[in-house]
Parts: C-alpha cells; structure tokens; sequence
C-alpha cells in the first residue's frame, strides 16, 4: 500500500514520537509516498496507539448554541450554492478519513466520537450529512 507522506504527519501528531519513524523505517519512499505493507502498517498502528491523554493543544469542544450556529450557517451556504451534493464516492472516501477505515488501516480523526449516542466530529460537530454537501469543508483542512 501507498500512504502520503502528509498523511503520516497527520496520523502522528497524536502518538508517541517514535511512530513516525518506525513507519518510514517500515517502508521505501516513493516520491511523495511511502509504500509499506499493510500488514506492518496495522502492527505499527497498533503498537503506537494515539495518546488519548494529552489534547494536543485542542480548543476546548463546541457549545450546543454554537454547534446550532455551525449547522444553520452550513445549511444557509448549501441552499445559497443551490444545494449541490458530492457524489457517493466523494462521501465515502471523506467520511473514511473522519472515521477511518473497517481494516483499521486508516485511523479515525482523534475528533471524531464514534462512541456518541450520536457520532460527530468534536471540533465541528459535523455527523454523515456535512461531508455530501460540496460547500462543506473540515475545519482541520483534511478534506
């Protein structure tokens, strides 16, 4: 498998310092790429869990009026551009990179709360809906 070396930092900010290195020791680069065997990339992923004690310097979680406010602005932007979707692909490739992949090879966001009562992104407050609608963006520019 091919992994973006920008995604390698992304998928690092939150894991011991030495995850990084045991990744691109792993693998061969290849341009802007590191290829790697899936196999040792989960073995990796798994010996270098995310730090789930440190908040990595994140803002504190929105409140209920500004998720409100988050969610009527995104909607007042959609029907503005004429309600245009992304198509099922689209959709599907950006919510893997907010809840990561079933083969566990892509991690989930650590802003993502899967274990809600209702999964959201915690820095947006976005669910399923925001990644189909094309005026959308993640606050953390990973799509």
């Amino acid at each position: 498998m091919r992994i973006p070396l920008s995604a390698i930092e992304e998928f690092s900010f939150n894991r011991p310092p030495a995850y990084k290195q045991e990744l691109l020791n792993a693998g061969h680069r290849v341009a802007n790429e590191l290829e790697i065997e899936a196999a040792i990339c989960a073995t990796i992923h798994v010996h270098f869990p995310p730090d789930g004690s440190s908040d990595g310097g994140r803002p504190p979680d929105p409140s209920l009026s500004e998720l409100a406010l988050n969610f009527l602005t995104a909607t007042a932007r959609w029907a503005k551009a004429g309600f245009p979707l992304r198509t099922e692909a689209e959709t599907s490739q950006i919510l893997t990179i907010c809840r990561g992949s079933a083969d566990g090879l892509q991690p989930a966001c650590p802003e993502w709360l899967g274990d809600a009562l209702i999964p959201r992104c915690r820095r947006c407050g976005c669910t399923a809906l925001k990644p189909w609608l094309v005026t959308e963006k993640c606050p953390m520019q990973k799509w």
